[in-house]
């Protein structure tokens, strides 16, 4: 198994850090700063699901398989 994600070149714009990826699991992780707020200052709804996006990639793909997801609920 591969010791380095794939590199994800949208979390890597957002800023989201992944780690501890092996057998089927990951831990990302990102700083909130102002490029990530809405309008009403709070970090933006669709944030969440990129940070959650990123750990699932990573825990899914690796340098045998590759997993695609089809939801979230």
């Amino acid at each position: 198994m591969s010791t380095h994600a794939p590199v994800d070149h949208y979390a890597r714009h957002l800023g989201i850090v992944v780690e501890n990826f092996d057998n089927g699991s990951a831990t990302a992780s990102l700083t909130v700063g102002p490029e990530h707020l809405n309008p009403h200052g709070t970090a933006h709804g669709a944030l969440l699901f990129s940070v959650v996006g990123a750990a699932l990639a990573a825990a899914a793909n690796n340098s045998t398989h590759s997993g695609v997801v089809s939801s979230i609920h």
